[in-house]
């Protein structure tokens, strides 16, 4: 077997909330043939056959590139946890959708600051028709966002819930549903119902990314009906920084949701497992240890993606200043020696060698300064809009860091 080969080419579809196509959804599409493909076409396209090739040979497609840049950096990626998940797919298995990953829309109750208009309604409101100097620098350097046309315009819903069906019908084995908010949307639940009334659930595994801030216990008696139940809980910090983080979001009923949670889990350890993912980012930098040590006490499973989208955002931590990485870069060691947990001490090891993998990059300097200033910009943009203000949420270190002039 190569080592590139990644079971998800063989037998996962991730569908945008805008009706695009990806293999997964940690994929990186830079590839206007990708963008070209319809998701009725399926996994029999010639576009998945391409890369399924280049895999078979051990070459690395483009659209691979988050778990390439894992795999260099020496950590996990999520190809090493398809291999793990999906040990009965090999190159030479027929293709066929066994996991269909999809968003039906964009809809959402939260607009979180490093969200982009295609995965958050309210972001998608909050920019519309701003002018380009009060747009965040990294929502302008993905474009759309005052596009005249809406998400939902791009992709009917309708179709998405209808090849759903015939998806789960064919013999689908996982569906995965991400957004925006899943429980906000409701050809989700559409589809929930469905599958529960046509007695399809009882052999499907569900899995999706949630806020969690819909989360109730209505909900969970539909999710008893399923195979197994995969939580993803998308979360980027704890007490004011989450409520900076993630804008119309309380911490405190968030809370009350994650002991909800925890306690289903509990009581169903056989057929849930849950996951609190967060995104590594400047905002959060500093809170990284508390989101270790709320994982450790409602008993979820703690991940950290490094990788901030786009690329070049000024919310990725690489740009902070050095004597915040330090603390950062200290918080992730005073973990690894405290946790009893192998899979939390894996993250922090993930992120010290993030950082130490841009320590020192030739001309990350000067690039340096341009993203704090693109940062200091954006931060009063979003402020201006949310009507926040950072020093009322972010820790004294980013404060006094944030109102320095060059950010060294």
């Amino acid at each position: 077997m190569s080592a590139t080969f990644c079971p998800y080419m063989w037998i996962q579809q991730c569908i945008t909330t805008t009706g695009g196509v990806q293999p997964c959804c940690n994929s990186y599409v830079d590839d206007p043939l990708w963008r070209k493909l319809e998701f009725k076409e399926g996994i029999k396209a010639k576009r998945y056959e391409d890369e399924r090739i280049r895999m078979r040979k051990g070459r690395w497609p483009l659209v691979c590139k988050v778990c390439k840049d894992y795999e260099q950096l020496g950590s996990q990626s999520p190809r090493h946890h398809a291999l793990n998940d999906w040990p009965d797919i090999t190159p030479t298995s027929t293709p066929h959708v066994k996991f269909l990953d999809i968003k039906y829309t964009n809809t959402c109750n939260l607009a979180c600051r490093m969200c982009k208009p295609t995965d958050s309604s309210m972001i998608e409101d909050a920019f519309r028709n701003k002018n380009i100097d009060e747009i965040p620098h990294y929502l302008t350097s993905i474009g759309g966002v005052n596009n005249e046309r809406t998400v939902l315009d791009l992709c009917s819903p309708e179709e998405k819930v209808e090849y759903t069906k015939k998806c789960i019908k064919e013999g689908l084995v996982l569906l995965k549903v991400t957004g925006g908010e899943p429980l906000a949307c409701k050809y989700f639940m559409s589809v929930i119902n469905w599958a529960i009334e046509n007695n399809f659930a009882k052999n499907l595994s569900l899995k999706f990314t949630t806020n969690a801030t819909k989360y109730n216990k209505s909900f969970i008696e539909k999710t008893k009906h399923f195979k197994h139940i995969q939580i993803t809980i998308s979360c980027d910090g704890t007490d004011n920084i989450y409520n900076y983080i993630r804008n119309k979001g309380d911490w405190n009923q968030l809370y009350k949701n994650l002991q909800l949670i925890s306690k289903f889990k509990k009581a169903n350890p056989s057929k849930t497992w849950v996951q609190l993912s967060t995104v590594l980012q400047y905002y959060n930098m500093l809170n990284i240890p508390s989101l270790a040590d709320l994982c450790a006490e409602l008993d979820f499973v703690f991940w950290v993606d490094i990788f901030l989208r786009p690329k070049d955002s000024e919310l990725q931590v690489k740009w902070a200043s050095e004597k915040l990485l330090n603390i950062l870069k200290a918080d992730c060691e005073n973990v690894l020696r405290t946790s009893k947990d192998t899979n939390t001490k894996g993250q922090m090891e993930k992120i010290i060698k993030y950082i130490d993998s841009n320590a020192n990059w030739v001309g990350f300097k000067k690039t340096k300064r341009n993203k704090f200033a693109q940062l200091k910009q954006s931060t009063n943009r979003m402020d201006t809009v949310y009507n926040t203000n950072f020093k009322d949420y972010l820790m004294q270190e980013q404060i006094q860091h944030l109102q320095s002039r060059k950010g060294f």
